[in-house]
Parts: structure tokens; sequence; C-alpha cells
């Protein structure tokens, strides 16, 4: 099994500043916080009104994101894809990843729902 010490010292150290750095407004947003996002393209109103992405897609994915953060996350990336293959498929072998390893994706999110906490303090704090 994988060792999630570094990966959870990383994911903890990051939250306790995350709330005082310039990162906040990006993560909130739903975008990532500490490198830039791959090549994408965003789409236009009427695009994502005839993929009726606001009215149907986005609510129902974001029934498994149980964080807020993962919840604005796959709202980001849907109306944002990937217009690299090499990325898309990172993505899809992320993804399975975690499926295959639930305890992993358990303590993740865990951690992401902590790193939500600090975000929403310092959204209200206005950092």
């Amino acid at each position: 099994m994988t060792n999630l010490l570094p990966i959870a010292l990383v994911i903890g150290a990051a939250s306790a500043s995350f709330a005082q750095s310039t990162a906040v407004s990006a993560f909130s947003r739903g975008e990532r916080a500490y490198e830039p996002e791959p090549y994408h393209y965003t789409l236009d109103s009427d695009t994502r009104a005839d993929l009726e992405l606001d009215s149907s897609v986005i609510p129902w994915v974001s029934r498994f994101a149980p964080t807020g953060l993962g919840k604005m996350r796959i709202a980001w990336l849907l109306g944002h894809p990937y217009l690299n293959a090499n990325h898309i498929r990172q993505r899809q072998n992320a993804v399975a990843y975690l499926v295959a390893r639930p305890l992993i994706r358990e303590r993740l999110g865990a951690l992401f729902e902590e790193m939500s906490k600090v975000s929403m303090v310092g959204l209200t704090r206005g950092y």
C-alpha cells in the first residue's frame, strides 16, 4: 500500500498556510491552486446551455464529490475541457487509481475537507 504520509504532509502544510496565500481565489473557483491548468478551452454560455451543463450535468456529477472543493473542481473541469489528449489520459488514470483504492480516496477526501474549511475561512476574511 502506498505510504500517504508524504502526501498528507504536503497537503497539511499547504492547508496550514493556504488561507493567507494568493491561491485562495483560484482554488475557490475550482482551478488548480499551485500550478497552471493544462491547455484547455473555456465553453461559452451557448455551448454550456446546449450541453445542459449547469442545469443537469454538473448537479448530477457533483453528487459524487463529497466536498465543496470537489464540487467546484468538477464544475470547473466540465466547463473547461482539456485539449491535449495526454492531459485527458492523465486525468482518467488518476481517477482510475483512486477508484481502485477506496482507503486512499477516503484519506484524501478527509484532507481536502480540511482544506475546504481553511479556504472558506480565507474567503470570509478576504485573503
